[in-house]
């Protein structure tokens, strides 16, 4: 294939000819292009191309992974190979950075560091595996970047269940979105579908290569339902709930803290949460006790924390001496990663686990939190969960393994079934009919 990166620079011979579909997205002028496909459709390919097709002297363009290794491992090679030699005026293969010789600028990104997408302004950005980010890096982060510029968005990616992707999908206006299946493009040999086919399950078939919006394939907690634990109009904690705190420690990864409450019933509502990556403990510590929540107990934190592995002035410390030299005392939490998710589908499955709508990471991580998949020979191998994303997860399962503390009713209060019971005697009705 042949193509101009900019009217300045002569042609550019790029060895990945376009197909007949790839050829379609390149051509589009529309700002936002929503590109549902399957397996080996070549997603990153024609994402790269239609970047290097509008790499505009002094331009600046994103291609954002859900993860920086992601995105060095899937892009990098991939987009050196497509620009001859002569066209790049520099690289930096840590940052992932190329400048071309007309002054235009591609980075590759990683959705896990979010702050490291912020404060440019970019003429084109593409969002691999949308699905599996956080949302607010498009609507906080990337939208706005794109404001002064008019700049365009690619998402693309294979469905994940109904998510933030799927509603990208549905809600996209004025502008265009595909979805292209294995059973219509051709492009995938039958005889390599129906080996897929026999391979899989139906559900993961439908989801990889047809393009379904199901339910997350190998997703853990299926229990969870947004119609049902999720609470769309947060209220006001009773202050005589118990009320605890639970910390994923993450230094390059975000850390992670959930706030959570017990009511009288022993039902759990996680009401906040704080997610943020490549901070000090200092920092952490200080965002945390803003908050000023008064908490019954000493935050639980992730067991590992507790190593002493870091030496300053000929002392031994850790991230939990850390946590407490900066005003946070930690207790270990447990960490038996199945009991703790077989006692959190209990919780869901008897409806005593809720999320406030304001955490929304917390949300999305329980709707993508998965398995890790397994090859056909390692079928009998215990499953695993994938250690992607699950900051939140962990939390959670710390704090349900923890068995917290169901508070009894305060002597000032009188228990409301208790006092509906009373209601009901003093008018007539007899005892029988108070609960109903």
């Amino acid at each position: 294939m042949v193509s101009t990166l900019n009217k300045e620079l002569p042609k550019v011979k790029i060895d990945i000819k376009p197909r007949p579909l790839q050829r379609l997205i390149l051509d589009l002028v529309d700002r936002v292009i929503t590109l549902i496909a399957h397996r080996r459709f070549g997603k990153t390919t024609v994402a790269l191309m239609k970047i290097l097709k509008n790499a505009k002297p002094k331009g600046r363009f994103f291609y954002i992974a859900p993860t920086y290794r992601q995105a060095k491992v899937v892009a990098w090679q991939m987009l050196l190979d497509m620009v001859p030699p002569e066209r790049i005026y520099r690289k930096n293969e840590v940052d992932l950075y190329l400048e071309l010789t007309n002054r235009c600028v591609i980075e590759l990104k990683g959705g896990d560091n979010p702050d490291s997408l912020r404060g440019v302004g970019l003429d084109g950005a593409v969002i691999d595996e949308y699905a599996l980010m956080n949302p607010s890096i498009w609507t906080e982060i990337i939208r706005p970047a794109l404001t002064d510029k008019r700049g365009w968005a690619m998402f693309i990616g294979t469905p994940k269940g109904k998510n933030h992707l799927f509603d990208q999908y549905l809600n996209t206006k004025e502008s265009a979105r595909f979805i292209f299946k294995a059973s219509e493009t051709d492009i995938i040999p039958k005889e390599e579908l129906a080996l897929a086919k026999a391979e899989m399950s139906t559900d993961e078939y439908n989801q990889e290569f047809e393009c379904d919006f199901l339910y997350f394939s190998g997703q853990i907690y299926k229990e969870f339902k947004h119609d049902i634990h999720v609470i769309k109009k947060p209220f006001k904690v009773d202050d005589s709930w118990y009320r605890g705190a639970v910390i994923d420690y993450g230094q390059v990864n975000p850390t992670a803290v959930a706030w959570y409450a017990v009511d009288f019933d022993g039902r759990v509502f996680f009401f906040d949460e704080y997610y943020v990556a490549g901070q000090t403990v200092k920092t952490h510590a200080e965002a945390i006790l803003a908050k000023k929540y008064n908490l019954k107990t000493v935050p639980l934190l992730d067991p590992s924390a507790f190593a002493k592995n870091r030496a300053s002035n000929d002392r031994m410390y850790s991230v939990a001496d850390e946590f407490e030299d900066n005003g946070i005392p930690c207790l270990p939490a447990q960490n038996d990663v199945k009991a703790g998710i077989n006692r959190v589908k209990e919780y869901l499955d008897q409806k005593k686990l809720f999320v406030f709508g304001n955490c929304e990471n917390l949300i999305r991580e329980f709707e993508s939190y998965r398995w890790k998949d397994k090859k056909r020979v390692d079928q009998n191998a215990p499953d695993e969960p994938l250690k992607v994303n699950d900051h939140l997860m962990d939390c959670v399962r710390y704090c349900i393994l923890s068995r917290p503390y169901q508070p009894r009713f305060p002597k000032y209060a009188e228990n409301p079934m208790e006092k509906r019971r009373k209601e009901f005697m003093r008018v007539g009705r007899g005892s029988k009919d108070w609960y109903t």
